[in-house]
């Protein structure tokens, strides 16, 4: 039998102090990351945009473009001139909803007004860390089904991809110069379906720099960082 001294206030009281506590954990407790599944579906659509685009202003030309920009340039940069000369300027292209360094606001253009007369990508693309990591300065040989020319950023040199990548390790896509897009778990050698191969060689390789020609420029998705 329960003590006379609990009455119905306490009962009360004991309810507030319960859902109180329940709350607290729903807000401040630790919480699963959602599901990436819906969110991979729409990306794949985005990256496959960004090939194509590159693939197109490649080989729009003979000898293909290949997109040549100076050196230490930046993905930024190069989102531009697909912008300017492919007519992809949409910059949501570039962010996935799932990045843990996805900006709170996403710029919704790369080039804002003109683009014949656009000198370089508008303030609030260029200042923005881009989930895609671009290539330039690739010659005009380079094989097209195994020369990659974008991935998703944060790939290491041992084929996984850090924590803090879009898809926060758990894997990202490579796209090669025919505009084919894949996605990677991760780069493994002991799989050859799932590495990449030694540029000029037909070794395999998961450090995707190994893939690309000496000419190739990496493209980095962070933007620069102001002179001290």
């Amino acid at each position: 039998m329960l003590p006379k001294e609990i009455t119905r206030t306490h009962w009360g009281l004991l309810l507030i102090l319960a859902l109180f506590l329940g709350l607290s954990w729903e807000i401040f407790g630790p919480r699963k990351r959602p599901n990436p599944g819906p969110y991979r579906s729409s990306a794949a659509t985005d990256f496959s945009q960004i090939a194509q685009a590159y693939a197109a202003y490649s080989n729009g030309s003979t000898p293909p473009n290949n997109l040549q920009l100076p050196a230490g340039g930046t993905a930024h940069q190069a989102a531009f001139l697909l912008a300017q000369k492919a007519g992809l300027n949409d910059a949501t292209l570039y962010f996935s909803d799932w990045d843990p360094r996805r900006p709170y606001t996403v710029p919704k253009s790369i080039i804002e007004g003109d683009p014949a007369a656009a000198t370089g990508p508008a303030p609030a693309f260029a200042h923005a860390t881009l989930d895609v990591v671009l290539v330039a300065n690739l010659p005009s040989d380079a094989l097209s089904t195994t020369t990659p020319i974008a991935w998703t950023r944060g790939l290491q040199a041992d084929g996984t991809w850090a924590a803090d990548s879009p898809w926060r390790g758990k894997g990202g896509y490579i796209a090669f110069l025919d505009g084919r897009i894949e996605w990677f778990d991760k780069l493994d050698l002991k799989n050859p379906n799932k590495s990449l191969y030694k540029y000029g060689t037909g070794n395999h390789t998961t450090n995707i720099t190994e893939a690309l020609p000496p000419t190739a420029a990496i493209l980095l998705a962070e933007p620069p960082r102001p002179a001290q």
